[in-house]
């Protein structure tokens, strides 16, 4: 595993993802804030939660762009570019084999700037990406809100 796309992040020691996730979310990432900037109608979302699930023995990533964090769910976080991206239930995950993270401590001062659980937010529909998880690569299942194509970056 890698976390050279958050090299600059000073949590580096204590999240460290994989390639291909770095490479999806990069992605992610870019066509989100590309989106933002061309449209501010749009919700400025600068949270992006990762969470892994299991369905009739196939494992899943799932990225969803939100405005509110949940931190009982947090198992651990990164800032990148004024983003926070949330990995919930992460730990023990039977499918996670992506992220590593030890020994984090939530720092409330880098959480200031982002809205959580206890806010009172306006509706707000997510986009998201789903990718099948097969040995260290992820293949894309599933994308709503914003399409982007994966395989030709």
């Amino acid at each position: 595993m890698t976390s050279a796309f958050f090299g600059c992040n000073h949590l580096k020691d204590s999240v460290v993802i994989s390639p291909a996730l770095t490479h999806n979310l990069k992605l992610i990432i870019e066509k989100h804030d590309s989106l933002i900037e061309s449209n501010p109608s749009l919700f400025d979302a600068h949270i992006y939660k990762i969470r892994f699930e299991k369905k009739q023995n196939e494992c899943y990533i799932i990225i969803g762009t939100d405005v509110y964090y949940n931190s009982s769910l947090m198992d651990g976080y990164l800032l990148r570019n004024n983003n926070l991206i949330v990995f919930e239930q992460t730990l023990n995950n039977p499918c996670n084999n992506h992220v590593k993270i030890e020994n984090q401590i939530k720092k409330e001062e880098e959480l200031f700037l982002y809205s959580n659980e206890n806010k009172d937010l306006s509706p707000y529909r997510s986009l998201w990406w789903v990718f099948n998880i097969e040995g260290d690569s992820l293949i894309l299942y599933d994308q709503g809100g914003l399409k982007i194509d994966f395989n030709s970056q």
